[in-house]
């Protein structure tokens, strides 16, 4: 792709008829809501290109040409769909560049996720997963190879992680033991109140067995904080609000009065009716700030609805709801 733009021949573009658009179209729409992608005519693909409609043409039938088998593809393209390419039909449009997406190679491992050394031997109690991981792959990267890489390689790891220990453990566990409760006893200091005193064995490891046991009672406001936290409802640990009471406020504002606010520093937009005032709240979004900048002032509905349940704005951003769409009734389902 450089080679080409050193030629010259630059920027280089990913087209999709409305065949070919259909079939991803998931992807396209929500390439076109993150401003990826653009939706236009031929003509105006055409004018976007710099090469005139007449031309443009002529390239579709050569395509169509190839396609059908009538001449041969000059970049040695041989499998062909979603034809025939016409001009008087939409298209979905992105700029192409070249970036680094993913790093080839890394630690040899095997099956069960043993690194291995230079002579393909496992070392001993030594794993690893994810990217970190070279050997999955073969020839090319493989689609999907991030869950493969973390989710199937990772449990891989972590089983063959825990097996190993286990079998350490029961290879000699007196001395595993032993080596643990001291070192418990380094972390456990009697003379401070509230804190527990154990003693197993005499300092010179004869017969001597438990010895005695003491326990210091916590402090009464201790005691009392924490029943008052076991009483209280527990939150959720996400963060999330509690649903049941949100309601959308009666405040109303027209599509006009939304586009207004359209600054990534006054952004507003609307789904299913609801306006809500992102403004402050650019970080917070987890799909991050790109993603609103691209609805700035405007109905991001289509694109809220192909990735969230309506839930998410209640329960992560029912703050940031400030009214709804005059003549519109909010359609939030939660």
């Amino acid at each position: 792709m450089w080679k080409e733009k050193e030629k010259g021949k630059w920027p280089i573009r990913l087209i999709l008829n409305s065949k070919a658009s259909n079939v991803l179209d998931f992807h396209t729409r929500h390439y076109a809501g993150r401003g990826l992608m653009k939706k236009m005519t031929g003509k105006e693909l055409a004018k976007e290109i710099g090469c005139g409609e007449a031309a443009l043409r002529k390239t579709f039938t050569e395509y169509n040409q190839i396609a059908d088998g009538k001449k041969k593809d000059p970049f040695g393209k041989k499998f062909f769909h979603n034809g025939p390419v016409e001009v008087d039909d939409t298209f979905y449009v992105a700029l192409m560049q070249p970036v680094l997406h993913f790093t080839m190679g890394g630690i040899e491992i095997n099956d069960k996720a043993q690194v291995l050394n230079a002579e393909k031997k496992p070392f001993e109690g030594l794993f690893a997963c994810g990217e970190l991981a070279g050997g999955v792959h073969g020839a090319n990267r493989l689609g999907g190879s991030s869950l493969l890489g973390c989710v199937v390689y990772g449990r891989v790891a972590g089983d063959s992680a825990s097996q190993y220990l286990f079998q350490k453990l029961l290879s000699n566990p007196s001395a595993t033991a032993s080596s643990r409760l001291n070192q418990i006893s380094l972390h456990i200091d009697p003379s401070q109140p509230g804190k527990v005193s154990v003693e197993w064995t005499t300092p010179s490891g004869g017969n001597g067995g438990s010895r005695s046991v003491q326990a210091v009672a916590a402090a009464p406001a201790a005691t009392s904080a924490s029943s008052a936290t076991a009483a209280a409802p527990a939150k959720a640990a996400d963060g999330a609000a509690d649903i049941a009471n949100f309601k959308v406020p009666e405040k109303e504002f027209t599509m006009e009065e939304v586009a207004k606010h359209n600054k990534k520093d006054d952004l507003w937009i609307v789904v299913k009716g609801v306006v809500m005032d992102v403004s402050n709240w650019l970080d917070e979004h987890p799909g991050g700030a790109q993603a609103l900048f691209s609805h700035m002032g405007k109905d991001a509905t289509e694109e809220f609805e192909m990735l969230h349940d309506d839930e998410v704005i209640p329960k992560y951003a029912a703050h940031i709801v400030i009214g709804r769409v005059k003549g519109q009734t909010p359609s939030l389902e939660y």
